[in-house]
């Protein structure tokens, strides 16, 4: 788990998979910038290897804490997960790596 982010990142599937299980956690901004854009907000990853998703179905809180997300069976690449608030204005991201036996890099 990643500290300050209360992300999450399950380790490999089984032997011999090249993938995390799970990605899943909130993410934090600061306060006043939650207070300007709470509410409603889309959450997306992306990564090097050409994987991307999107939802909307996230929301910012006044207290700077993100809803909760998972994504899940990420290969081998560099991942950046965002949030931006339904103005349009980005909130937080973060970046990880998963290498290419499925830990962490």
């Amino acid at each position: 788990c990643l500290v300050g982010s209360e992300m999450c990142i399950r380790d490999r599937v089984g032997a011999n998979h090249n993938m995390v299980a799970a990605v899943n956690g909130a993410l934090y901004t600061s306060s006043s910038i939650a207070n300007s854009h709470f509410g409603y907000a889309t959450f997306s990853i992306s990564g090097s290897n050409g994987y991307s998703q999107s939802s909307s179905s996230g929301g910012i809180f006044k207290t700077g804490a993100t809803s909760n997300f998972l994504y899940g069976n990420l290969h081998a690449g560099n991942y950046t997960i965002s949030v931006t608030a339904h103005d349009g204005t980005p909130v937080a991201r973060i970046s990880f790596t998963v290498n290419s036996d499925g830990t962490l890099g």
